[in-house]
């Protein structure tokens, strides 16, 4: 079980990027789903996405793994949550 508290702290250019580039891979995640499902006429899984994406340098393959994750929020079917 995760615990997740809230922190109020400054901005910074490192809190910057680091939200500007999760917002990034969660819209390309979403934008592969949605092709796939237009064109083939299926969901991808969320261990189909993480293959299809490549890490990027900046950022570590365990934060990536979580910002795909988020796009997968719905435990109750295998189709992801969009918004």
């Amino acid at each position: 079980m995760y615990t997740t508290k809230k922190v109020k702290c400054d901005k910074t250019p490192e809190l910057d990027m680091l939200a500007h580039e999760s917002g990034r891979v969660y819209c390309k995640v979403v934008s592969l789903l949605w092709k796939v499902k237009r064109k083939k006429g299926f969901w991808l899984s969320q261990g189909a996405v993480q293959k299809y994406m490549l890490v990027p340098i900046e950022s570590g393959s365990r934060e990536y793994g979580t910002w795909i994750q988020s796009a997968f929020t719905d435990g109750a079917s295998d189709n992801p949550i969009l918004f």
